[in-house]
């Protein structure tokens, strides 16, 4: 036994270097010695370098996780809590950060945010019909020519025409309008000092339309003795009637004037031309009447009409509106020079008719799109249908035709809309309805994929 003293006196026996091993480096020697990897299961013979490792990291992790990197990405491996180390996913900072964007998810964010959207779009919804059904009717004051021409345009002193559109029938292709009698300017309305002064007539007129106011027949002197016979409508002074305002005593109204009524045939040569002038191009189809005028003013001697003269228009105008459709007016002298007036009207559905026309034929198309995917679905997916989706698809067959009925004023079948809408989709809705049924009748055999 050495002393203390020597205890270190022979040099210390040196252990080769240690090196740094792989825990790859063997694996040709662990198959060639058929070893088995940690955790019992045993490696194919054909299995490449890359499949040992894959094995000796799957069942020996806790043994190489120590060797062997980690990737870059990995997640360490804590043993004590059984359980990877993920770091905090980091939450999104919503904060109170400045632009659109942040504002308008705080606006949609809030709890009043969907009640108050529907709220305003039923607002606007409503209104929009409203005004387009209620159409445009001016303020007209007869007796003091409040408002008449105000949107006329240049006018002279003379006759004043004012219609209302009293029926409509699309299908007859007529108008009916109720005129009344009005004149503007200085001998033609009391106390009128300017052309723009409108109100009731002082004199003796007679209104001749249409085939009756042509100039060659006033050339005829036996004509005198039958002009009122032939006229559409007379006005006489002596005929309009006032009474005081109840609500302004001391005042007097018109209570009554003299009016005619006037049937207006539909253009025919302008429904020949124009495509959008026949009911087929419902709701944007458009039709125009025109009506010519002629007066005759028989002054003060009433028993002689014929010793009259014409007299001049100031102009003729149609107000108001009908159900489902707006009516505007255009007139203008019938030739240079002429004392006769002619008057054109343009019809057209109202912005209400065409929007709810509209939404009817794309409610149409969602629904025929919805129900033949749901065929596709159980056709071609083999997806199992439920009763429900076939008792509603039924009820959708029977219903597209009450929908196209519910069209505002809608012509026949037959339209172009229904061409594009209609016609195609109820026979798409009739065949999808015919596969769902047999879809029913032979269920795939996957009963867990219903829909």
């Amino acid at each position: 036994m050495p002393s203390p003293g020597n205890l270190y006196s022979e040099p210390p026996v040196s252990s080769p270097p240690r090196t740094a091993v792989s825990p790859l480096s063997n694996l040709s020697s662990i198959y060639e010695s058929d070893a088995i990897p940690l955790g019992g299961y045993p490696l194919e013979p054909q299995a490449s370098t890359a499949s040992l490792a894959s094995t000796l990291v799957r069942y020996n992790t806790s043994e190489v996780s120590d060797r062997v990197p980690l990737r870059r990405g990995s997640v360490p491996y804590d043993e004590d809590s059984e359980k990877y180390d993920t770091p905090p996913r980091r939450q999104k900072q919503h904060g109170n950060g400045r632009g659109f964007y942040p504002w308008l998810r705080r606006v949609r964010e809030h709890r009043w945010f969907t009640p108050v959207l529907l709220t305003a779009i039923f607002a606007v919804v409503f209104l929009v019909a409203l005004l387009s059904f209620l159409g445009y009717r001016g303020s007209i004051d007869l007796a003091n020519g409040t408002g008449m021409a105000s949107d006329v345009g240049e006018q002279k002193a003379g006759v004043v025409l004012w219609g209302t559109v009293t029926d409509l029938d699309v299908e007859a292709s007529s108008v009916n309008i109720r005129w009344t009698f009005a004149g503007c300017g200085p001998g033609f309305v009391e106390n009128a000092t300017k052309v723009t002064d409108c109100g009731s007539l002082i004199r003796n007129i007679t209104i001749f339309a249409n085939e009756n106011a042509t100039l060659a027949k006033f050339e005829d002197s036996t004509m005198g003795g039958t002009l009122k016979e032939a006229g559409a409508g007379s006005f006489d002074p002596a005929d309009v009637i006032w009474a005081q305002n109840p609500t302004s005593p001391g005042k007097v109204r018109l209570t009554y004037t003299p009016q005619f009524e006037l049937d207006m045939a539909f253009d025919w040569e302008e429904g020949r031309d124009d495509a959008y002038a026949d009911d087929r191009a419902y709701p944007f189809d458009a039709y125009h009447a025109f009506s010519t005028f002629l007066a005759w003013d028989a002054g003060q001697n009433t028993s002689a009409p014929e010793q009259g003269t014409f007299s001049p228009f100031s102009f003729v105008k149609i107000t108001g509106s009908v159900p489902n459709y707006v009516v505007s007016s255009l007139d203008y002298p019938t030739l240079d020079d002429d004392v006769r007036r002619t008057i054109r009207l343009r019809i057209t559905r109202s912005n209400a008719v065409r929007a709810f026309a509209i939404v009817i034929f794309i409610t149409n198309w969602a629904i025929t799109l919805v129900i033949l995917y749901a065929a596709i679905l159980a056709s071609v997916y083999r997806k199992a249908v439920m009763g429900e989706v076939f008792v509603v698809t039924i009820t959708a067959l029977f219903a597209l035709p009450v929908i196209r009925d519910a069209m505002p004023g809608a012509p026949s079948f037959g339209t172009y809309s229904d061409a594009l809408g209609y016609f195609l989709c109820l026979p798409i809705v009739a065949v999808s309805s015919a596969i769902l049924l047999m879809c029913m009748l032979h269920p795939p055999k996957d009963t867990s994929k219903i829909h």
